[in-house]
């Protein structure tokens, strides 16, 4: 994997439609994650299986874990548990991971109920025979799509799998998704929060 990411210059090839090949796309490793989307199919075929369930002290991904689970059964793959951790007790920060901290919140509530929901998905994950490990973004001062892509790009996930999030505006989450999907090739899915009750 790292030999093709490092590689000065790759070639895509394919065919066109009476069955000749062609060459599909010239350029390194991000500039074709960027222009060629035949580029970012094979590179996401070529992967390792793995998943990647973000989880943060205002985002409970707990209605993605049916499909987590499904994915990491079928696939025999490695969970990431990507923890955004907890929001600082800062009265200055106005942001978390580029998420906007609503005053008048108990922050102490919520990093204790995260805290204990990280624990009860990591438990719950392992109760089902799954490897997990809980990882946190290495640049605590990048937005959440930036650390998200730097996560996968880090474990090479092949899924990521998210809740959909009433924090951020419906439009700036589909253009942050395919950002994501886009620059770290990954395929995102996307459970309505309604998906984990009943």
């Amino acid at each position: 994997m790292n030999t093709i990411r490092n590689a000065d210059k790759i070639v895509v090839l394919g065919a066109d439609k009476q069955g000749y090949g062609v060459v599909k796309a010239v350029g390194a490793h991000d500039e074709l994650l960027e222009k060629s989307p035949d580029y970012v199919k094979l590179y996401g075929q070529i992967k390792k299986k793995s998943i990647i369930l973000p989880i943060g002290p205002r985002y409970d991904t707990t209605a993605a874990l049916p499909t987590v689970i499904g994915l990491a059964q079928a696939y025999r793959a490695p969970v990431y548990l990507l923890d955004f951790g907890l929001i600082p007790d800062d009265p200055e920060r106005e942001k978390n991971f580029g998420i906007t901290i609503l005053p008048g919140q108990d922050s102490t509530k919520l990093n204790v109920a995260h805290l204990l929901r990280v624990e009860r998905i990591t438990r719950d994950l392992r109760g089902e025979g799954l490897s997990v490990e809980v990882i946190h973004p290495a640049d605590k001062n990048a937005d959440w799509v930036n650390a998200t892509i730097r996560a996968v790009n880090d474990t090479e996930a092949s899924h990521l799998v998210a809740v959909d999030n009433v924090l951020v505006p419906l439009d700036k989450l589909r253009e942050s998704i395919r950002t994501i999907e886009r620059k770290a090739a990954v395929e995102y899915i996307l459970v309505n929060p309604i998906a984990g009750l009943g």
